[in-house]
């Protein structure tokens, strides 16, 4: 989305008086470059927000915009690659060393779509997530359709 778009619908939330909204789907939301700006108009109206995100792409400046909103959900694959899951952590452990430091209220959470016939990657994962304190943790199987 443009700049001018999500500008346009934080002041359209703003005046259809929106409590909260979530941000998700359609692609990775966090590869918008206007996301913080975004964040940050809903904040001066006191939309609440939270979002759904890989945890792949972030930056300083958005991981302080994202660590003042309601939650922060990451996705995580237990077949995703090596370098993807890292970067994810990575992220995931400065979004909750933030929230440590600023004393923020987010919610930061994890939801794992496992891989049932990995079940070692899936121990493996959880472990380094228990590691990292973060609020909380769901699990769904992935699913095949040629079992």
């Amino acid at each position: 989305m443009t700049r001018e778009t999500l500008l346009d619908l934080a002041k359209q939330f703003s005046n259809l008086n929106i409590k909260a909204i979530t941000i998700s789907g359609g692609g990775e939301p966090c590869l918008n470059p206007y996301l913080p700006e975004f964040l940050k108009e809903l904040q001066k109206s006191n939309i609440k927000y939270g979002i759904i995100t890989n945890g792949t792409y972030m930056n300083k400046y958005l991981l302080n915009t994202l660590v003042k909103g309601e939650y922060v959900r990451f996705s995580l694959y237990t077949d995703t690659t090596p370098q993807q899951f890292y970067s994810t952590i990575k992220n995931l452990r400065a979004l909750v060393n933030l929230k440590n430091k600023l004393k923020t209220n987010c919610i930061m959470g994890v939801g794992l779509l496992i891989d049932t016939t990995d079940y070692i990657r899936t121990s493996q994962i959880i472990e380094e997530l228990n590691k990292i304190n973060i609020s909380y943790m769901s699990f769904r199987p992935k699913e095949y359709l040629n079992r």
